[in-house]
């Protein structure tokens, strides 16, 4: 557990696989491989591949129109991995850190808003912790300041809406603005370099025009 490894849930509906580079140790709903390939980590993170395991993994159940997986191992020992020449397994793996850091840049940003948004609405009078946030006050970045307010509101349980209050409006409203930028900027930055890794990872396997295009209408939507 010491050491860089790939990382991902045993239960999953899309691809989650990650690079722990902090020296986490997991329990037994999470699985590793060991070492720092950033070129493995892409095409385990590709779309490629997640077809790949969702014909071969066993299925759990539907979430949210997605079914969900069980990545044990007896599934992905059996995920192919394409013998790229270097020069492409460099590209592929540049791109894969590309998305860890970045990914990670986001979350920073996402939490420092919550963990604000906490401190500000979600303290009670003796300094102690109301509620925790609701699945869309934690999803700040998609809300309108007035939907935002709401869910506050449901959130900490308050008497009414906090940016009812024209200067607690005034003053948060640019701010979620900036921040919302940021993480959009985050996000698009992200969304390029994971359609570089798919489109790298079909050359690799040597999919035609059609057959991406059937592969992506199953799987990333």
């Amino acid at each position: 557990f010491e050491q860089p490894k790939i990382v991902w849930p045993d239960i999953s509906k899309l691809p989650r696989f990650s690079m722990d580079s902090e020296n986490r140790y997991l329990g037994n709903t999470g699985f590793v491989v060991p070492g720092g390939d950033f070129y493995l980590l892409g095409v385990l993170a590709s779309w490629a591949t997640w077809f790949f395991i969702s014909k071969t993994a066993q299925p759990l159940r539907l979430r949210a129109d997605r079914w969900q997986y069980r990545l044990f191992t007896q599934f992905m020992e059996n995920v192919p991995i394409p013998d790229a020449p270097e020069a492409e397994r460099k590209a592929i793996a540049a791109l894969a850190e590309i998305c860890c850091v970045t990914g990670r840049a986001r979350y920073a940003v996402e939490r420092h808003v919550q963990e604000r948004i906490i401190k500000t609405f979600g303290i009670g009078e003796k300094g102690e912790p109301l509620r925790e946030l609701n699945t869309k006050a934690q999803e700040w970045w998609a809300q309108s300041l007035t939907d935002l307010g709401a869910a506050l509101k449901t959130s900490f349980k308050l008497s009414r809406n906090p940016f009812i209050n024209p200067k607690t409006a005034d003053e948060w409203e640019p701010y979620l603005a900036e921040k919302r930028q940021e993480a959009e900027a985050l996000s698009e930055r992200l969304t390029a370099a994971e359609a570089e890794i798919n489109d790298r990872v079909y050359h690799l396997f040597q999919l035609t025009a059609d057959e991406v295009k059937l592969l992506q209408r199953e799987v990333e939507h």
